[in-house]
C-alpha cells in the first residue's frame, strides 16, 4: 500500500515512519473499527482480504498477458485546447 506520509526517509527515523503507518493507515482504521464495533470478525475480514488480493493479482496477470495497446491510444483521452500563453502582469 502507498500512503502519504508528513516527512520522508530524509527527515523522519524509521520509528517515526512506522508510528505513522500504525496510526493512520486507513485500511487497518477500518479493521479496527469493524472488529471494534463487532461488525465483522477477524476471519472475515481476512476472507475479504484473501478475495480482494486474489482479485488484484488475476487483473494484474490479465493486464501483464495482454498485448500493448495500439499508439494512437496513447493520446487518446487527453485534453489538448489550444495554448493560452501566460499572462503578463507587469507589462
Amino acid at each position: 500500500m502507498v500512503m502519504m506520509f508528513p516527512c520522508d526517509s530524509y527527515t523522519c527515523t524509521s520509528l517515526q515512519v512506522s508510528g505513522i503507518r500504525s496510526t493512520r493507515d486507513p485500511v487497518d482504521l477500518v479493521k479496527s473499527w469493524l472488529v471494534g464495533l463487532e461488525l465483522a470478525t477477524e476471519a472475515e475480514v481476512k476472507a475479504v482480504e484473501q478475495k480482494v488480493r486474489k482479485e488484484v493479482e488475476a487483473a494484474v496477470a490479465k493486464a501483464k498477458a495482454a498485448s500493448p495497446p495500439p499508439r494512437e491510444e496513447l493520446t487518446r483521452d487527453i485534453y489538448s485546447g489550444p495554448y493560452a500563453p501566460p499572462r503578463m502582469c507587469n507589462l
